[in-house]
C-alpha cells in the first residue's frame, strides 16, 4: 500500500492511496487489511511537508507495521 501525503488550503493533512495509477480515499480499513496481509506500506509526500513531519509520519508507520507483524 502506498500512502499519498498532501496539505490542503489549510495546511491540514489528507491522506490518499495510490493503487497503480488510480488514487482512492484514504481507508483504516485498508490499511489494516493490508497490513494482516503482510504487505508493506510507504509514503509519498507533497513538496510542504518538513523532513521533521516526513519522519515522524514514517515512524508511526513503522511502528504499526511492527506490531501488526507480531
Amino acid at each position: 500500500m502506498k500512502l499519498n501525503f498532501t496539505k490542503n488550503e489549510n495546511s491540514d493533512a489528507q491522506v490518499s492511496v495510490l493503487d497503480g495509477n488510480t488514487t482512492k480515499v484514504f481507508s483504516y480499513t485498508d490499511l489494516i487489511k493490508s497490513l494482516l496481509n503482510k504487505e508493506s506500506v510507504t509514503c509519498d509526500f507533497s513538496a510542504d511537508y518538513t523532513e521533521e513531519e516526513k519522519q515522524q509520519v514514517n515512524d508511526l508507520i513503522n511502528n504499526i507495521m511492527e506490531l501488526s507483524q507480531k
